[in-house]
């Protein structure tokens, strides 16, 4: 048994007092965990991108590991109550289980995904173009960083801006001005350049409610 830090990319119930909860480890990697509910658990405490912590139980005749123990590790209020990173949330939710494949072990990437939703948590002010930033440092964290000979078969009329993104740092990426129509088409090339990289379709449904947001 071991204990570790967790980030929830998803959930599937399995039966009335039980959740297979999808998530990223440093140790475990993409994997697989069953919690047991009950309905004192709070909701909130298995919501996308929670970053909680527990003990793994191994299970001698199934691949499928318990979580016990399980408590939040970080509490993310803003996260939860603005309705803006409440679907940024979610988007990156399902990027992370949509592009990761299960088993797939990377402490460096748990960490990194881990100062993300800290930072979002943090961030005040305008962070419309957080998910783009996120979208061009994954493909970098996945050994494919993004420049201008890359995007070019994915980007069309979109080519500079999103050289101007790819380029800039985390300040200056925030600061460039696009309008939400912009920013929903550069999220879809970059989804698409992810895909291609990846060498499988992401198809990502929650961009639809950032795009309703973004109006």
């Amino acid at each position: 048994m071991s204990c570790g830090e967790f980030i929830i990319l998803g959930s599937t119930k399995l039966k009335e007092n039980a959740l297979v909860l999808h998530t990223i480890s440093a140790e475990w990697g993409r994997r697989g965990f069953v919690v047991n509910v009950s309905r004192k658990t709070s909701g909130a405490l298995y919501q996308i991108l929670s970053i909680i912590d527990g003990e793994v139980v191994p299970n001698p005749r199934s691949e499928l590991y318990r979580l016990r123990g399980v408590g939040t590790a970080y509490p993310l209020t803003s996260l939860r109550t603005d309705m803006r990173k409440s679907a940024i949330t979610m988007f990156l939710g399902e990027v992370l289980y949509r592009t990761l494949t299960e088993g797939m072990v990377d402490s460096a990437l748990f960490e990194w995904c881990k100062a993300c939703v800290l930072t979002l948590e943090e961030l005040r002010g305008d962070f419309s173009n957080f998910h783009l930033w996120f979208l061009k440092e994954l493909a970098s964290q996945l050994g494919f960083k993004a420049d201008r000979d890359t995007l070019t078969p994915f980007a069309s009329e979109r080519l500079d801006v999103l050289c101007e993104i790819a380029g800039s740092d985390f300040a200056s990426c925030m600061m460039i001005p696009l309008n939400g129509s912009v920013r929903s088409e550069l999220a879809s090339i970059l989804i698409r350049y992810l895909s291609f990289h990846c060498d499988r379709q992401i198809d990502i449904r929650s961009l639809s409610v950032l795009q309703a947001l973004e109006g």
